[in-house]
């Protein structure tokens, strides 16, 4: 339970970039990464990381995150191609895949690319965020695909969604060149990205890094700075979905 910690390694080239880890249990997990001189790899471990084998799919742009839902079934999210955005899903823990139809993905923006790591995951839903600010869903593991526009047009800093399916977006401005005065806005949608609420801390001179919702509750906790110079971090603690902020340390 993150008493202590065991450092493993996996098969890749440096410099690299590593997108995402998705892990089922102690033993069972995937790894995206970006192999600057190998390529795109999605790899799978099934002994805890002692060893490691390279999955049969490859992307012609950068990945940006793998997920899996169970054992089977898996889906991997890259930047748009020529055709779109390359999506790929498996239902036999990734030893196919197949590219999901380009037609069922809406078509990207110009200059339109994903964020490493920015998605949430609900049951068989899964949404992802973009560097112009909107919001990708997919209600069937990745088969089908539809897109939201956030409130702001411009990139989010963070993507939440808690059990009643309700959104929680941000958005956080730097005052200097040091990252220091940041400002944050934050948003909530119960309709799907249909209309969105300004739910904006009255003390809103902090990076929100993450929002985590406890299952079961209305509760969601977030991590919070007041600017990389400062060194300055806090716990928020919301009982109302957000409506309003407690700092627990």
């Amino acid at each position: 339970s993150g008493e202590t910690w065991e450092s493993i390694s996996f098969p890749h080239t440096e410099p690299g970039y590593f997108s995402y880890l998705s892990a089922l249990s102690g033993d069972v997990a995937w790894i995206a990464y970006v192999d600057y001189a190998e390529g795109n790899k999605l790899l799978k471990t099934t002994d805890g990381g002692l060893t490691w084998t390279q999955q049969p799919v490859y992307l012609n742009v950068w990945i940006n995150q793998a997920h899996f839902f169970d054992e089977n079934v898996g889906v991997v999210m890259g930047d748009p191609d020529s055709l779109g955005f390359e999506i790929y899903t498996t239902h036999d823990g990734g030893d196919s895949w197949t590219r999901v139809d380009h037609n069922t993905i809406p078509t990207p923006l110009p200059d339109e690319i994903g964020y490493s790591g920015y998605y949430e995951v609900i049951g068989s839903e899964i949404w992802y965020e973009t560097s112009v600010g909107r919001v990708f869903h997919s209600p069937d593991y990745g088969n089908t695909w539809t897109v939201m526009n956030g409130p702001l047009q411009m990139p989010l800093s963070m993507l939440a969604v808690d059990e009643a399916k309700t959104i929680y977006i941000s958005y956080t401005a730097a005052g200097n060149p040091d990252g220091s005065d940041p400002v944050t806005t934050l948003y909530r949608s119960a309709d799907n990205g249909i209309s969105w609420e300004d739910i904006t801390p009255a003390d809103n001179g902090w990076w929100i890094y993450d929002i985590e919702p406890v299952p079961g509750t209305n509760t969601i906790i977030a991590s919070v700075n007041a600017g990389y110079s400062t060194e300055l971090f806090e716990t928020w603690i919301s009982y109302d979905r957000g409506t309003s902020w407690i700092s627990i340390d």
